[in-house]
């Protein structure tokens, strides 16, 4: 007879080279099955390392640790074969349990209620069983699609019952705590060639496609989200700084500065709340979203969950739909537990959803081209390559993630202009990105950086130029494509993938259908790059190899110096249910090659700061290379270094303090070749001078050499330019449609823009109709120091500084001409009492602005004033005081009865008088008992 599918389950634990006791293994004695008959099973010593090492006709269920694995077998004879060479012990259900529910983790020692993700693989069975016992579990959700059902029951029951039905494949937490990951401290589109898609596709800015950024919700008030946020009812109630940097990443409009220019900045952006990690299967079709970025984590994770199922179905149901999650931060830890268990430094990818395949996962790479530490790296629980590429994140691999999540977006706007506003299917984006990436790290993919470094202009150039094609296979059939490749081609890249169905969660391997890549060109034949998935440091280390790939759904051949002609790239179906469609794409070099991607068109280097100048080379590598610069738009050139290294990847320069318009230049002894025109300049920044209420006044430092200045105001969603003027100063009148937001940039000669400044809001600058400030102050020689600040003198005549008396304002100065920014008077006639004051601007015609009133506080005799007296009934008396606290002012009439009290707070105390009649009354201020002041007050009607 056959076992039926799961009985009996057997635990095998391996040796290394000395037996390991089950008590050194943490939780071990944990999934044995004491009910069970020991004759018929019993546990299993085996001298491997790897689960490839098996009794023959055993079945691997699941992977514990590197050293324990849960197996069945499929009929008698190969169990029997197995008791006589192995110890065997039968194996309970708690492998079911994700690691973190294990007893020995403090989750699962929790009593009452608690919601539970339950992955099953008969679903109608299920909610029969939930039916049946409805008092003990309530569902709260179901993903169809994923067969992954949220629960709310007991804990022991769902250990002891649920984990026992034979369709149960997974039990997991409901709720996974996650984090944002490291905020974005550093954010350069040159690392990644995103400046360069910039300057050569500037109508790609993603424009009419949406990405959702799932974790807390950004700040969709910031100007450089401006009119391009979807507001929903699925955000989150916290509004993040880390939100709001990766939705700038992604799209931001570059409002604030220049430098902040998203990858697709033309995108629109929706925020959906990571409090549900699921996917947002609604939301996408809803608000029609093409990709949707996660960078968050929470803890490691190996092993392929419900929320991975969930994951690669969403893909697989809506194909265009790309997920680009970061690696993680943890790139210095190791996993508790799998197959990769206490390797330290690899396999930490946070977060079981990262496991998924039809995901994109990225990582980090530094201003130095290295992989940082705590960039969480692979490989997947299963062996398979994680991340699948890096992009630039100085600080962490959120940013990464962005950059890779703008790019995507870019993809998809540059495929549907040329296919009828059809968007690309995912698994072609996934092609294009891994197949454009620049190899990093060891030659070949590696668990570090994947398959290398975001190169967007080449993955754009790519679609751009229809270098990909599409095909189908079934089981044992195979697709060939013909390709033909030119003289003088180098770096040949051939990369093939697949949107593949999601695998039952808690499976040893993800993969389901698996196809194979071979290139083949005469009696020559390639294999695709795979990686060691020994469990062992050495082995995860090693450089790639040509091998058959049984484990991801990404396949890559490359071949350095390919000889001319046609080739014939072979796809296979070598493990496949039903059709499987996929996506081939190619790129190669020329030899001899040299080209720069920074600077590039409209590229602004900042004078005075670090600048980065980045090539794309295939020459014969140099050390001694020259960097020459013009300052004059190419009219001579100057050296700047004659030690570049043309292997190296980019070379940082610090600009002088200079403006021009500028060229760059790279001798080799293989030949010379020239940048794009760029500018180097100090940005203008913009300073208010006035804001009346029809009129506004700027004016920037002046920048030497260059003709002009060009002035921009943040209108619906942009940045627009409104005049051009020769002048630093300029005035505009107040138009309905006009923003807050003003920046400037230079202009030269021959009409070429320098950089942007920073944007100000010229409402925040404090200044008002020409009034920056209007202060007095108190003297120690009883003498009120006035101090007028002013934000312009355009057309101002004359300053007046007056005070007020009880005749009217007394004139104290007037100052003629008006040729400074802050003047300054001093009055020696103080009155005892308040002093209050006033600056009168007069124009050229003749119109006056008044500032606000400034006062000064003088006791010339005593240190309690009251005023004014008489008193209008009805009005208040102020009570100047120079130390009010534990003073108290008291009213009585003039029959001494007492008609208010009121504790005094402030030096300047106002007491309303309501209600009290016209008459004469005597006011005193007290302090402990002791009468200070006495003095009568007169009401008035």
């Amino acid at each position: 007879m056959r076992w039926l599918v799961f009985i009996p389950l057997l635990i095998i634990t391996a040796w290394g080279n000395a037996q390991v006791s089950h008590k050194d293994k943490p939780g071990f004695n944990y999934f044995i099955n004491n009910q069970s008959n020991k004759d018929s099973c019993r546990l299993f010593i085996l001298k491997s390392n790897h689960p490839d090492s098996l009794p023959e006709g055993a079945r691997l269920v699941h992977v514990i640790n590197a050293t324990t694995y849960i197996v069945q077998f499929l009929n008698d004879p190969a169990l029997s074969g197995a008791n006589s060479r192995f110890h065997l012990q039968p194996a309970n259900h708690y492998w079911k349990l994700a690691p973190a529910l294990l007893p020995y983790h403090a989750v699962a020692k929790t009593t009452g209620k608690s919601v539970f993700q339950v992955s099953v693989q008969n679903a109608a069975a299920f909610i029969r069983y939930l039916q049946l016992h409805n008092t003990n579990v309530q569902q709260s959700g179901y993903n169809r699609a994923a067969g992954l059902f949220t629960i709310q029951a007991d804990t022991r029951f769902v250990f002891d019952s649920i984990a026992a039905l034979p369709y149960v494949l997974l039990i997991d937490r409901g709720h996974k705590p996650v984090h944002e990951e490291t905020a974005l401290a550093d954010f350069n589109e040159t690392f990644n060639s995103i400046n360069t898609v910039h300057a050569r596709y500037p109508a790609l800015t993603g424009s009419g496609l949406i990405a959702s950024v799932k974790e807390n919700c950004f700040d969709t008030s910031d100007i450089d989200l401006r009119q391009r946020t979807l507001v929903t009812g699925n955000s989150a109630s916290t509004i993040s700084v880390h939100a709001t940097q990766m939705a700038t990443s992604i799209a931001g409009a570059g409002n604030t500065y220049f430098t902040g220019a998203g990858v697709a900045k033309g995108a629109t952006l929706c925020a959906l709340d990571f409090n549900e990690l699921l996917p947002d299967t609604a939301a996408y079709r809803q608000y029609h979203i093409t990709v949707q970025n996660h960078s968050y984590g929470g803890a490691i994770e190996n092993y392929y969950g419900g929320d991975a199922a969930a994951y690669d179905a969403s893909v697989n149901t809506d194909t265009s739909l790309v997920h680009v999650f970061s690696s993680g931060n943890s790139g210095d830890a190791a996993a508790a537990d799998g197959l990769y268990q206490g390797i330290t430094g690899w396999a930490n990818i946070t977060g079981s959803y990262k496991m998924a395949k039809n995901i994109l996962v990225a990582g980090g790479v530094d201003s130095f081209y290295n992989v940082p530490l705590l960039s969480s790296k692979g490989p997947a629980y299963d062996g398979r390559i994680k991340p699948d590429l890096s992009a630039y994140g100085q600080d962490g691999t959120s940013g990464a993630a962005a950059l890779v999540s703008g790019t995507c977006l870019l993809l998809q706007d540059a495929y549907r202009t040329q296919h009828s506003n059809q968007l690309p299917a995912a698994a072609l984006v996934k092609a294009v990105l891994l197949n454009s990436a620049d190899d990093m790290a060891n030659p070949g993919p590696d668990y570090t950086s994947g398959y290398g470094m975001l190169n967007a202009y080449r993955a754009v150039a790519n679609i751009s130029n229809n270098q990909f094609a599409r095909g189908v296979v079934q089981q044992g059939q195979s697709n060939s494509l013909q390709l033909t490749v030119p003289a003088n081609a180098v770096r040949l890249k051939i990369t093939l993938a697949w949107t593949d169905q999601p695998a039952a969660a808690n499976a040893t391997a993800a993969l389901v259908n698996d196809l194979d890549l071979t290139v083949q060109q005469g009696d020559s034949t390639w294999l695709p790059w795979i990686l060691h998935t020994t469990p062992a440091e050495p082995a995860l280390q090693q450089t790639a190899t040509r091998g058959q790939d049984t484990l991801n759904v990404a396949e890559q051949v490359t071949i350095d110096t390919p000889e001319p002609g046609d080739y014939l790239l072979h796809i296979n179906g070598r493990r496949v249910q039903g059709n499987q469609s996929f996506y081939i794409t190619w790129q190669w070099d020329t030899a001899n090659h040299f080209t720069f991607t920074s600077p590039v068109a409209n590229t602004h280097f900042i004078a005075g700061t670090n600048n980065i100048f980045k090539w794309n080379s295939t020459l014969v590598p140099e050390r001694n290379a020259s960097l020459y610069l013009s300052y004059n738009a190419g009219s001579s050139f100057v050296k700047i270094t004659d030690t570049l290294n043309t292997a190296a990847p980019y070379y940082r320069w610090l600009a002088p303090d200079t403006t021009c318009v500028a060229i760059a230049r790279v001798v080799t002894a293989q030949g010379s070749y020239t940048s794009d025109t760029f500018t180097i300049s100090r940005q203008p920044y913009p300073a208010v001078g006035f804001a009346c209420a029809d009129s506004l006044l700027l004016h920037w430092p002046a920048t030497p050499g260059v003709a002009g200045y060009r002035l921009y105001n943040l209108q619906q969603q942009y940045l627009e330019p409104v005049a051009d003027m020769a002048d630093t100063l300029v005035v505009l009148h107040q138009q309905p449609n006009a923003g807050n937001y003003y920046a400037v940039a230079p202009l030269f000669a021959n009409g070429i823009q320098g950089g942007l400044s920073y944007s100000i809001d010229y409402s925040l600058q404090g200044t008002s109709c020409f009034f920056n400030n209007f202060t007095t102050d108190l003297q120690l020689q009883n003498q009120a120091l006035l101090t007028l600040q002013l934000g312009s003198v355009y057309q101002l005549q004359r300053i007046r500084f007056e005070k007020q008396t009880p005749n009217g304002w007394q004139l104290l100065k007037n100052i003629e001409p008006v040729n400074a920014l802050q003047y300054r008077f001093t009055d020696s006639s103080l009155l005892s009492g308040i002093n209050t004051y006033r600056a009168v601007l007069v124009n050229s015609k003749g119109i006056a602005l008044y500032s606000q009133l400034s006062s000064v506080y003088y006791w010339a005799k005593a240190d309690i004033l009251l005023f004014p007296n008489p008193v209008t009934a009805g009005g208040a008396l102020q009570v100047l005081c120079k130390t009010p606290f534990n003073k108290t002012l008291y009213l009585y009439n003039m029959q001494g009865k007492p008609v208010l009290q009121h504790a005094l707070q402030n030096t300047l105390e106002t007491v309303a008088l309501q209600g009290l009649p016209a008459g004469t009354y005597i006011a005193v201020v007290g302090e402990d008992g002791k009468r200070l002041v006495q003095q009568k007050i007169v009401l008035v009607r």
